[in-house]
């Protein structure tokens, strides 16, 4: 925490990043689509391939566009 100069501001925003993640979890569950922990298992390791395969502007583009389509998707604004 000595690192960050708003350390204040760094919780808010961990936790609202969590909030986020477990409002992802329920919506993807009403949809009929479980999340495991063997699943974000595999999607970590595949998107630590990525990283290592993907320019960061390939991967920037990328993430870009699936917000758009998830916001798009879930009716809500991207954060």
């Amino acid at each position: 925490m000595e690192r960050e100069p708003n350390a204040i501001a760094y919780v808010v925003g961990a936790i609202r990043a969590r909030m986020r993640a477990e409002d992802l979890d329920v919506e993807l569950a009403r949809r009929g689509m479980g999340v495991t922990a063997e699943g974000r298992a595999r999607a970590r390791t595949q998107r630590a391939q990525v990283q290592q395969e993907w320019s960061p502007g390939r991967r920037a583009a990328l993430r870009d566009r699936s917000r758009r389509a998830a916001a798009e998707m879930f009716d809500v604004r991207t954060r």
